[in-house]
């Protein structure tokens, strides 16, 4: 990872409220296990049966959260 995407990682990961207080080298290690991913709008990312052990960090942009019931609505 380059030193402009690494501080572009821990600038992002330093504004998540419950990443803010933490040490320098915590964070440091926070950020060095995060990746950065482009969505396109209107692609999914997460889907309800999806398996993750990601938290998702939306630096730019908007996600829409919804759930659709059986019926569709």
């Amino acid at each position: 990872m380059s030193k402009h995407s690494h501080d572009h990682v821990h600038s992002c990961v330093s504004l998540v409220p419950i990443f803010n207080h933490l040490e320098k080298e915590q964070m440091d290690e926070i950020s060095a296990t995060a990746h950065t991913r482009r969505f396109k709008k209107g692609e999914l990312i997460y889907q309800p049966l999806d398996e993750s052990d990601s938290l998702y960090i939306v630096h730019k942009g908007f996600v829409r959260i919804y759930r659709l019931t059986e019926s569709g609505k």
